[in-house]
């Protein structure tokens, strides 16, 4: 996936095409309560992330496609998950945040590159931040983006 998206970063106006247009799926599985319970499941949206970092960039900010729900899976250490009966969640630590605030600067980042202003790249994704977290995480992630002189 990263090796498609490296390639279009020769056409700059279609990578502002794809910006938030990218959803990730699986297939379910049958075994388990939740798809993110699968180790494999986990450990691909990790690699994705983490093998292209300005992916944040182009995947659709809107909560019906969970995005941040699957960083927040890929991302929690075994004693950050939460498994109640039929619930399977995450505890959001202080290391997730910083962990998503850093996703979403290096898509800030590759927003301003695109001439595009990358506060506002960040606060698009935040309705899906929990309240309690959200201006802990917009202001790490403003934070990060000038650490990589983006903002």
């Amino acid at each position: 996936m990263g090796k498609i998206l490296r390639e279009q970063e020769q056409w700059p106006e279609l990578m502002r095409q794809s910006r938030g247009q990218n959803v990730l799926v699986y297939p379910d599985h049958e075994h388990l309560t939740h798809v993110y319970e699968a180790p494999e499941v986990r450990q691909f949206l990790r690699m994705a992330f983490e093998e292209y970092p300005p992916l944040f960039y182009y995947l659709a900010p809107d909560a019906t496609f969970g995005v941040l729900t699957q960083f927040y899976f890929a991302f929690a250490d075994e004693d950050e998950l939460i498994r109640d009966g039929e619930r399977f969640g995450t505890n959001i630590s202080p290391r997730l945040v910083e962990e998503l605030a850093r996703a979403l600067a290096q898509g800030a980042a590759r927003a301003t590159r695109l001439g595009e202003d990358p506060k506002q790249f960040i606060e698009e994704w935040l309705p899906q931040v929990p309240e309690a977290i959200r201006e802990v995480v917009f202001m790490a992630a403003l934070r990060v983006a000038e650490e990589l002189g983006q903002v």
